[in-house]
């Protein structure tokens, strides 16, 4: 089967747009990668793909430092938050901390934020490293 094409336009065209410099951006529906619920009790919700990039764990390790937060599957199985329906996240001031990273106001509901990359911890882990600029 072949597609038919009309008004191919080729790089010698004015209307031709290099594509190749493209920059995607999401719908504001999708996957994020944390969102942090600001209410009495502070919680924070980890995105999908996140945890699939980690190895969908049932309970996660987090950690601070001063620009990032780093959430891993927990190394014993043991240690760390479970991961909760809506891969919520209940530690209040674990949130409250990350609030303060991502420059969330208190009292802001609801906020999606954060991007992702992933780095080896260990031979067995792989950490994801959320950062907020």
């Amino acid at each position: 089967m072949s597609i038919k094409i009309r008004n191919l336009l080729t790089e010698d065209d004015e209307k031709y747009v290099d594509l190749s410099t493209l920059t995607a951006y999401g719908n504001a529906n999708s996957d994020t990668c944390l969102t942090v619920v600001d209410c009495e009790s502070p919680r924070m919700q980890l995105g999908k793909d996140l945890l699939e990039d980690i190895g969908s764990p049932e309970i996660v390790e987090l950690f601070l430092t001063d620009k990032n937060v780093i959430v891993m599957k927990s190394r014993d199985d043991k240690s760390g938050y479970k991961v909760r329906k809506h891969n919520t996240i209940y530690c209040a001031e674990f949130t409250r901390q990350v609030m303060l990273i991502a420059g969330i106001d208190r009292g802001s509901g609801s906020t999606k934020c954060g991007s992702y990359h992933l780095q080896q911890y260990d031979e067995n882990t792989v950490a994801a490293v959320i950062s907020f600029d």
